[in-house]
């Protein structure tokens, strides 16, 4: 095993008249890249531009210049250019990159489906950015238009990112030189996920069971009659309900987490 850090290496090549030459690399051995101190970032939810990935330059990120340009005292011994940030809530922003230039994120997705994007950017010259996850496309280049200086915040909106459940990392790219980023926050697009459901789910009424097929894994169907009642609970392939009367139920479709997908109200025939 060779211990982290950085290693020179020189090769020297003699011939048979004595004569030689010779070459050198440097070679970095980075430490397996994690997450920012430890903790995975949660989609749905926010996450901050300034904590991108550990395992250093060319693994984690990609910085064309060592250093922080920005100044700020956050990250000191790494080359992504961080400044002091005077959005709401204050903290760090990116800035200074340069078009091809990219950082990653290990993120953990709760649940698959459509979310909606926001980034928070500000910029003085137009620009984009460019996400994917193991080199797939996950949105479209997200246009960074000018938001009028350097700390002037506007959030930039982009709806239809398709995301599957677990873990994986983001990798956001510069397009163009200069924009300064804050954040970026995934929302679960809920009324496309219950379209959805309502389309991929069935229903079927046999002997006092309900049979259902295209639940989302660990899904929990929860019944309640029209005053609220609770009347009982499904999971993802259904069950016996042998004291539901034939009528209207409210149905609620909630994932392995807790999260409400989908209420609908539907109609019930015991047999």
């Amino acid at each position: 095993n060779v211990a982290l850090g950085s290693y020179s290496i020189k090769a020297v090549v003699t011939d048979n008249s004595g004569k030689s030459s010779s070459d050198g690399r440097t070679v970095v051995v980075s430490p397996p890249q994690t997450a920012y101190k430890g903790v995975v970032s949660k989609i749905p939810g926010k996450i901050e531009f300034e904590n991108y990935d550990v395992c250093g330059n060319g693994c984690a990120y990609f910085d064309d210049s060592e250093g922080n340009d920005g100044g700020a005292s956050f990250r000191t011994d790494e080359d992504v250019d961080i400044e002091d940030c005077t959005d709401d809530g204050a903290g760090y922003n990116l800035g200074w990159a340069t078009a091809g230039e990219w950082v990653e994120y290990t993120v953990d997705v709760e649940s698959p489906g459509i979310y909606d994007l926001v980034v928070r950017a500000a910029s003085e010259n137009a620009n984009t950015l460019s996400m994917t996850v193991d080199g797939k496309e996950i949105v479209k280049p997200i246009a960074i238009p000018v938001t009028g200086g350097w700390q002037k915040w506007q959030d930039v909106k982009v709806a239809g990112v398709n995301l599957n459940a677990g873990r994986q990392v983001i990798r956001v790219t510069f397009g163009a030189k200069y924009v300064n980023l804050n954040y970026m926050e995934f929302k679960l697009n809920t009324i496309s996920l219950a379209q959805k459901l309502e389309t991929q789910m069935q229903m079927h009424f046999s002997n006092n069971r309900i049979n259902l097929e295209g639940a989302p894994a660990g899904a929990k169907i929860r019944l309640f009659d029209l005053q609220g009642q609770f009347l009982g609970e499904l999971g993802e392939h259904g069950g016996e309900l042998p004291n539901l009367k034939s009528g209207k139920v409210l149905m609620t479709v909630v994932n392995k987490n807790g999260a409400l997908l989908l209420t609908k109200v539907i109609p019930y025939q015991a047999n």
